[in-house]
């Protein structure tokens, strides 16, 4: 079983590869706007028939009560827009967790298939809003497995501000499930303030993200991230970001870096 869900993630990472070699020199000039690196997701979708790829590295530090680990991770997450404002959407990742006691655990993580919906603009005061809907697959390695098909739903909302300002926020719930297989809920949320600095290719944010379980022996996880993003071109960008944790259960500290193409 193992072997039939690795070669059909290597022909995910196939495609996508040979996406970037044959279509590279007719990229349209459209600007780009993405999901990564903040953890809000935005309200705009990619437009129809337009596919987005982004795709990044991190290096991510933890220190619980137990050993310690050290986590490599390579996102990769895949947009094509079937209506002008309802787009389409793969999510994976290949993860290495190293333990201070000498362990690797290597592979696949499980698949998110889903779709955002981008429901009204921004009108005065009311923000841009969209719906975000995805199912994660348990079809990773099965020490990186949820083991379990995991619902999740979300609220997008975005403003413009004045004087270069935005805000985006997400509000949503997720149901995974305890070992024994009992799901539960979660309530999901993050907020983040973004800015334009010096030149108009240069952004810079910050944000506030967590999960909340809304069952009994499920600890709360929060963080703090803040991030730069930059315009190579009108439809590509370049982002570097870091993440602390707010409390003892979430992540220690993490480094990422990012590249993401609108087609």
């Amino acid at each position: 079983m193992y072997l039939r869900r690795k070669n059909y993630m290597k022909k995910i990472v196939t495609l996508t590869l040979l996406a970037f070699v044959l279509f590279t020199p007719h990229l349209h000039a459209d600007e780009i706007t993405t999901d990564r690196p903040d953890a809000a997701e935005s309200s705009v979708t990619v437009g129809k028939y337009r596919f987005q790829s982004e795709h990044g590295f991190s290096i991510g530090y933890d220190d619980p009560a137990g050993p310690s680990t050290r986590t490599y991770t390579f996102p990769t997450l895949l947009r094509f827009g079937i209506l002008e404002d309802v787009e389409l959407r793969l999510e994976t990742e290949i993860a290495s967790i190293q333990s201070s006691v000498g362990t690797t655990t290597r592979g696949f993580t499980d698949i998110d298939l889903g779709a955002k919906w981008h429901a009204f603009d921004q009108s005065k005061a009311l923000p841009s809003l969209a719906l975000l809907a995805h199912l994660t697959l348990p079809v990773g390695k099965d020490s990186l497995s949820a083991n379990v098909v995991v619902p999740t739903v979300k609220a997008l909302a975005d403003w413009d501000l004045p004087k270069g300002f935005a805000i985006g926020s997400n509000a949503g719930f997720d149901l995974p499930a305890r070992e024994g297989g009992d799901k539960f809920a979660r309530f999901l949320y993050a907020i983040s303030l973004s800015h334009s600095l010096f030149v108009e290719e240069l952004g810079g944010f910050l944000e506030f993200a967590g999960v909340l379980p809304m069952a009994t022996g499920k600890l709360h996880e929060h963080f703090f991230d803040c991030g730069l993003t930059y315009l190579l071109k009108e439809n590509i960008q370049a982002d570097i970001s870091s993440q602390i944790a707010l409390n003892e259960t979430a992540q220690d500290f993490s480094l990422g870096f990012g590249l993401s193409i609108l087609w």
